[in-house]
């Protein structure tokens, strides 16, 4: 390394890399929510134009590319006069003779369009001036270079298919379930989840489905109003009540003011319990309010409640408010060292093994690099980066009973929105600290999840069937389709609580993580272990 006061660091290293085979194409994944779209890839550099235009089409969409935001205007408007229209602009932020947040906000402010794309600002610099400009100009969202193909995936996922990015999976049919016994008037009853947490919509849509609820779900407030304008009608609506774009209160309001949705119920998701806030959902036309983490017992009674015509904001008594717990301690002190309760995060998801290791997961996938960025964002003085990190965390660290965690990210996220960063640097040593050994414990295992159920309690699993499941996804993820999903989803529901459990749970895992070529070699290997069971049962 070199550096040089005023000017700057160089880094250099040196890395052996394998190229891979000249006749070795990636495996392309072609969800169905994606094919079909017409996307304009907009950057002045034909390296960054050759580089997202496969990854684009690669997802089974229409690619065009343009060279400049001037470009990109006479494309989208030729395509808006042959009827044609864009989905989707991929625009680059610095390109010489206009930018691209002045050929976006053209591009908002173009009344001949018959149709507005969703434009996502693409930049190699994640400037605090840039992710403002793109909120004020009510950007779908920015995509920091380099671009790869998971993280394309789960924007576009976010951006043009929000369903797939936390719809509940179909509700079980079986009859006898607890939840359904207790709650029979809310089985097919529609709703809709809006929030901008991939954790809080995965949770919500499945506490909906164990009652027999359909759900879609939004991101934010503007992909909120597109369902109800195309989603038909909804006996409900989840409204988490901080988003970007546009925040839950703004977006009830708008609901309220139109004729047709004016009497849906609203029910506000946020991590605040406060009278005061609870007063600001109603005065935004908001039937009733939950706190977060949601609590499973209290979203049904209240949905029950509402769904009778019984609305009503609740009181600060709402059996969903939990007691805030005490930050001031030494995350490294002595005597029980756990920093998140598996056991409880059970508890609260209603005893879904699948569901709490599908976030224990995510969890660490989606957090891992947050204490570096943290501590960057700080010393870069961006305090909406800074309270942003600490919301997501703390939204979905309570789902996992990471007490200390979420008081201390509450602390630090009303503080900077209060009153900047300038008292805060103890804050931010105290989440990094906190967040850093909650994903230590969780990445190795310390945090002691419940253990699955007893091989010989679990009901047996016909191998037959299970063979023809595995043989169907892996054809499926041999041609890329996305529709493998929902086989392996149910493979791994199939022979949970078996022997076969984990290697199910693992191959789902890579399949979510666009690692194809892994997800085959290890269904493979899961077919040939469960094929070597004897008899018709695994």
């Amino acid at each position: 390394m070199r550096s040089t006061v005023g000017v700057g660091s160089t880094f250099e290293f040196t890395a052996d890399l394998r190229l891979p085979a000249a006749s070795a194409e990636p495996i392309a994944v072609r969800p169905p929510q994606l094919v079909g779209k017409r996307v304009l890839v907009t950057d002045d550099s034909e390296a960054a134009r050759e580089i997202l235009v496969p990854i684009l089409r690669g997802f089974g969409m229409d690619v065009a590319a343009a060279d400049s935001g001037y470009a990109a205007l006479r494309l989208l408007n030729d395509a808006d006069r042959h009827r044609q229209p864009y989905d989707l602009v991929l625009m680059d932020w610095q390109m010489p003779g206009m930018d691209g947040l002045a050929a976006a906000q053209i591009i908002r402010e173009t009344p001949s369009l018959n149709r507005i794309p969703a434009v996502l600002m693409v930049t190699a610099y994640c400037r605090e001036e840039v992710l403002n400009r793109a909120d004020q100009l009510g950007l779908q969202g920015v995509l920091v270079k380099p671009v790869t193909h998971s993280m394309m995936f789960d924007t576009l996922a976010g951006v043009l298919a929000p369903a797939a990015a936390g719809a509940a999976r179909p509700a079980d049919t079986e009859p006898g379930l607890p939840a359904r016994q207790a709650f029979p008037t809310l089985a097919g009853r529609r709703a809709l989840v809006v929030d901008d947490n991939i954790f809080n919509r995965e949770v919500a849509a499945g506490f909906l489905a164990e009652v027999g609820v359909e759900s879609d779900c939004a991101v934010d407030g503007n992909d909120a109003l597109g369902w109800l304008d195309r989603g038909g009608r909804y006996d409900v609506v989840l409204m988490d009540v901080q988003m970007p774009v546009m925040d839950g209160y703004e977006t009830s309001r708008e609901v309220r003011n139109r004729p047709e949705w004016a009497d849906i119920p609203i029910i506000a998701l946020t991590a605040h319990a406060r009278a005061e806030d609870r007063q600001r959902s109603a005065d935004a036309g908001m039937d009733g309010h939950l706190t977060k983490p949601i609590d499973e017992q209290a979203l049904y009674t209240m949905l029950t409640d509402m769904l009778r015509g019984a609305a009503a904001v609740r009181t600060p008594g709402d059996p969903s408010v939990a007691p805030a717990p005490n930050i001031g301690s030494d995350p490294a002190r002595g005597g029980d060292d756990r920093h998140v309760d598996l056991v409880a995060a059970l508890e609260r998801l209603g005893g879904r093994q699948e569901l709490l290791a599908r976030l224990v997961d995510s969890f660490v996938q989606d957090f891992g690099s947050t204490p570096d960025r943290m501590v960057e964002q700080y010393a870069l003085g961006h305090a909406a980066e800074v309270a942003g990190f600490a919301h997501a965390v703390r939204g979905a660290a309570s789902y996992l009973h990471a007490d200390a965690l979420c008081a201390i990210a509450s602390e630090l996220e009303d503080t900077v929105r209060r009153s900047g960063l300038e008292t805060t640097g103890a804050l931010v040593d105290g989440f990094v600290a906190h967040l850093k050994l909650v994903l230590d414990e969780l990445g190795d295992g310390r945090a002691e999840p419940p253990a699955a159920p007893p091989v010989a309690s679990a009901p047996a699993v016909d191998t037959t069937e299970l063979l023809r499941l595995v043989d169907s996804a892996d054809q499926l993820i041999g041609t890329g389709d996305y529709s493998a999903q929902s086989i392996l989803s149910e493979i791994e529901s199939r022979t949970s609580g078996t022997h076969l459990a984990s290697s199910a749970t693992r191959i789902r895992q890579l399949f979510d993580q666009l690692e194809l070529d892994e997800a085959q070699l290890a269904l493979r290997s899961f077919r040939a272990a469960a094929g070597a069971r004897s008899g018709s049962t695994a």
